[in-house]
């Protein structure tokens, strides 16, 4: 969340960086409802309900789904910031008028 932070700083105001933001919140989310689901099943050892372990599993796969997208859209922020830093560089041109005496 920190580096979307940062590149929020960098980039003009983009619904991506949004959605980024979303993704890692609901990430964070998903892993509080794991963690809760692993707590439950430690819990309630050896009498495993067939929906909490469905549930604890869809939270898993949640987060990582979420994590993932999270992941994505930083590293596509930041080769845009970079794209967009290599692009505006004004770099020194040479004409053919120049003659060296």
């Amino acid at each position: 969340m920190s580096m979307i932070g940062w590149l929020r700083l960098r980039l003009p105001y983009s619904k991506l960086m949004r959605a980024g933001v979303v993704c890692s919140v609901g990430a964070a989310f998903f892993d509080y409802v794991e963690n809760l689901g692993v707590i439950a099943m430690i819990l309630s050892w050896p009498n495993l309900t067939h929906p909490l372990v469905y549930a604890s599993t869809s939270a898993s796969i949640a987060k990582s789904c979420m994590t993932i997208a999270a992941v994505s859209i930083v590293l596509f922020l930041a080769a845009t910031w970079f794209w967009v830093l290599i692009g505006s560089r004004s770099y020194p041109r040479f004409s053919s008028s120049t003659k060296k005496s």
